[in-house]
């Protein structure tokens, strides 16, 4: 019988090499797979949270709006697409809430008026020119005139001038200058576009006595204080002269009727028109006795800026 012959040693020794060797590969094949495995796992989480920070909004680069204020935003495909959403504007700023010592709930419609723009119309030597046509339909006579004359202005700034006042007199502010004998009291309002030009004229006629210069000279030093017909807000009805002194003086603004007036015209809806520091910007010299109706909402944003008029629509103008 034939028997199996046994390997010898070095065969054994290569045999088993092999095996090994064998088992090392497999297990490298192993580990690669896994560390494979791992690698594609953590690609595939590095661009799922890249995809999902790629849709959300940035302040520069996601999201804009267009002419309308309708929201903009960028795809991944680089394609812009409106959304639903609209952009928020800003709130409208709002005027502080008013109190008074009397009752003046009956003018509030005069003072604070809904249709609140109505009252910016702009009149000055640059623009705005009036004509001898341009007359207020709806002139009032004014109850706080000086007693020797009768004064008219549009009935909404006459209303709205009686409830200043009434404040007044109950913040003590309608009493007699004790150096000129008048109480607080309207000195001027309307003036027709004929009225404004003898006005004129007789204030160049005084400058050319007064200084003996020749009558374009005295215009110029009159423009000062008085503006030609068809430049001066007295014919729109919507301004007043008041003040407690025998006529218009600048010594008024030390008077505590004319500190009060400035500080609280604009709860009644006034400007202090023509400021001290605006001169180069209303042409006119400071008035501390002149008065514009422009309804509270615009008296309170003037007053509280710092403005004047012509400031403050300029301002309008540019933030549309």
């Amino acid at each position: 019988m034939n028997q199996k012959r046994p390997s010898s040693p070095s065969v054994e020794a290569q045999r088993i090499r092999r095996v090994l060797q064998q088992r090392r590969q497999k297990r490298r094949r192993y580990w690669l797979l896994i560390a494979l495995e791992l690698i594609l796992i953590v690609v595939l989480l590095v661009v799922f949270v890249a995809r999902n920070v790629s849709r959300e909004p940035t302040d520069d680069t996601q999201t804009s709006a267009n002419n309308n204020g309708e929201v903009l935003q960028t795809s991944d495909t680089g394609e812009t697409t409106q959304t639903d959403d609209a952009v928020q504007e800003p709130a409208e700023e709002t005027v502080p809430e008013v109190t008074f010592q009397v009752d003046l709930s009956a003018y509030e419609p005069y003072m604070n008026p809904e249709n609140r723009d109505d009252y910016l119309i702009l009149v000055n030597r640059e623009e705005g020119f009036l004509t001898a046509d341009d007359v207020p339909t709806d002139l009032v006579t004014v109850v706080n005139a000086r007693s020797d004359r009768t004064v008219y202005m549009r009935e909404i700034a006459e209303k709205a001038l009686e409830a200043l006042f009434l404040e007044a007199e109950a913040e003590g502010m309608t009493y007699v200058n004790p150096n000129s004998g008048v109480y607080l009291s309207v000195m001027s309002g309307y003036r027709s576009y004929e009225t404004q030009k003898n006005l004129y004229m007789s204030y160049v006629r005084q400058e050319m006595a007064n200084r003996g210069c020749s009558e374009e000279e005295a215009k110029a030093y009159a423009a000062r204080y008085s503006n030609p017909e068809g430049t001066s807000e007295h014919q729109t009805g919507l301004c007043c002269d008041m003040h407690n002194l025998s006529s218009a003086d600048q010594s008024f603004q030390y008077q505590d009727a004319a500190k009060w007036l400035a500080e609280n015209c604009w709860k009644f809806g006034f400007i202090l028109r023509y400021p001290a520091d605006k001169e180069d910007i209303t042409g006119t010299s400071y008035e501390p006795w002149h008065f514009r109706y422009v309804g509270r909402y615009h008296a309170y944003f003037i007053h509280r800026d710092g403005l004047c008029l012509e400031e403050y629509l300029e301002q309008r103008q540019q933030n549309g």
